[in-house]
């Protein structure tokens, strides 16, 4: 008796999950990271001026007099480094973020929650007067609060207002981007997804003999 075929089957595959709008939102957060990072690093210019200014004057007289404007310029590149490495930072994170990478969700985890910390000591400190704080001369013989008083001075009336707004939307949305990508909506788009293992399935409809 010869055994009727059977039916061919094909391999469907997979459909990598919809990307959620909590992640959407969380991958534009970070390029406005990104953003703000350039902001902040173009309000940043004139504080470098000054200190180009004020650090030859408050280091007159100490071993440090020689060395005060390789110390702003120092200063001054870190700054820059740092700045431009948060900006490259945030936006590749973000990209990779919308692509459902499991490794970056994490990595954005720890980053922002660095930029959780600083923008919160910063806004913490807004409001605190640094005049108050190293009344004594340090080991060079300069005083930290004259050096304050005197960057202040030197820096344009809106410097310190445009800072702290900044640090504000930063602390903000670094909160957003670790909720969002902590909420449950976000979990199945990073997972772990293979195109290829597919689930076997017969053609639809297709004729079979009778068995009788």
């Amino acid at each position: 008796m010869t055994m009727p075929p059977l039916a061919p089957s094909f391999a469907v595959e997979p459909e990598r999950p919809s990307r959620p709008s909590v992640v959407t939102t969380a991958g534009y957060l970070l390029f406005l990271l990104a953003g703000l990072q350039l902001v902040s690093l173009l309000v940043s210019i004139p504080t470098y001026q000054a200190m180009r200014d004020v650090y030859p004057e408050v280091y007159k007289g100490t071993p440090l007099e020689d060395s005060s404007d390789m110390l702003a310029t120092v200063t001054m590149v870190v700054g820059i480094g740092i700045a431009v490495l948060m900006m490259a930072a945030y936006f590749t994170l973000g990209a990779l973020v919308l692509k459902g990478k499991q490794p970056a969700r994490i990595v954005t985890w720890v980053v922002v929650g660095l930029q959780l910390c600083c923008s919160g000591v910063g806004v913490a400190g807004s409001g605190i007067n640094m005049n108050n704080f190293g009344g004594g001369q340090n080991a060079n013989g300069v005083d930290p609060a004259e050096v304050t008083r005197k960057l202040e001075a030197a820096l344009p009336s809106w410097s310190h207002a445009v800072s702290i707004t900044m640090a504000v939307i930063q602390l903000l949305t670094a909160i957003a981007i670790i909720v969002l990508l902590a909420l449950p909506a976000a979990h199945p788009f990073f997972r772990k997804f293979d195109p290829t293992a597919g689930a076997t399935t017969p053609y639809p409809n297709y004729p079979t003999y009778p068995t009788t």
